[in-house]
């Protein structure tokens, strides 16, 4: 459920069922409100009524996610990011006009637009923060991508932990080597098998407490607690790998993605989809185990 809160009085007002509520929103000036649904992107106003579709997912292309719009200009143009099966990496920025559904591509393999009123456009790729000067109007980068932040902090499931303020005004974005990031500082490494990993989520035990299968930045690893071994057993195109439960056999595992539920034998063959799932799927157990996680 999208619902809308007025800060004044605390009221909150329900305006639409069955959002994505983890593919992001954003409220133009204009007065509409852009979300993801089953996919795509829709608008409302909001002041309430019907939601109407903006996007569509090619399936020709292979699209299955356009996520994180952020409304520019008056609100009449949505950046969003669209995802496409079958690799990973093939993720890019988009623009539509929410007068007559005309897309284009701004940023190929960039994910998580911003937009800053310094006229940049931000957006993640390849865990880095980058900018770009952007004409608003044109819809167009102005500029060759500058990095500003390395190792973007993720959550579990691999997604971009960063906003913009609205009073960065700065003319241009440069580093310097020695000079730290001006936008952020990064908390905490993600990078599993490392001991200053910080960013391990989920974990479930296999029935004996020897194996923990636990989440880290949007893939799967098994944890060999007597060992004290990582070994990853994600790494298909199929994005956000998170919430994994053991199968009873002690061999399998059933995970979430954001295409729906998979599982994944642990002797490291391909994951295998489980037919008439989505995304908003989340897979549980009636046979809850105990283990004693050790740092």
């Amino acid at each position: 459920m999208l619902r809308k809160l007025t800060l004044a009085d605390g009221l909150v007002v329900p305006l639409v069922r069955n959002a994505d509520f983890d593919a992001g929103g954003t409220w133009g000036r204009d007065g509409r409100i852009t979300f993801s649904r089953g996919g795509a992107l829709w608008q409302l106003s909001a002041d309430g009524g019907d939601a109407r579709p903006l996007t569509k997912l090619d399936a020709g292309k292979g699209e299955v996610l356009h996520a994180w719009p952020r409304a520019v200009g008056r609100g009449d143009t949505i950046l969003f990011s669209s995802h496409t099966a079958g690799d990973r990496a093939a993720v890019n920025i988009e623009a539509v006009s929410a007068t007559n559904g005309e897309r284009r591509v701004l940023v190929e393999g960039g994910r998580f637009p911003l937009y800053t009123p310094s006229g940049h456009l931000m957006f993640v790729r390849e865990g880095a923060l980058l900018a770009a000067p952007f004409d608003v109007e044109r819809l167009r980068l102005v500029g060759a991508p500058v990095r500003v932040l390395e190792d973007v902090p993720v959550d579990y499931r691999g997604l971009p932990l960063l906003d913009v303020s609205a009073q960065v005004r700065s003319s241009t974005f440069r580093r310097q080597p020695d000079e730290p990031p001006r936008l952020g500082v990064p908390f905490g490494s993600s990078r599993v098998g490392h001991r200053n990993s910080t960013a391990l989520h989920v974990p479930s035990a296999v029935s004996d407490g020897r194996n923990v299968v636990v989440t880290d930045a949007g893939d799967l690893w098994l944890h060999d607690t007597v060992r004290g071994t990582f070994q990853r057993l994600t790494a298909d195109a199929s994005a956000e790998h998170s919430w994994p439960v053991w199968m009873p056999d002690g061999k399998r595992i059933v995970f979430r993605t954001r295409t729906g539920l998979r599982w994944i034998d642990t002797n490291g063959s391909p994951s295998h989809a489980i037919p008439s799932t989505s995304a908003v799927d989340y897979p549980s157990s009636s046979r809850p185990m105990a283990v004693r996680w050790r740092s």
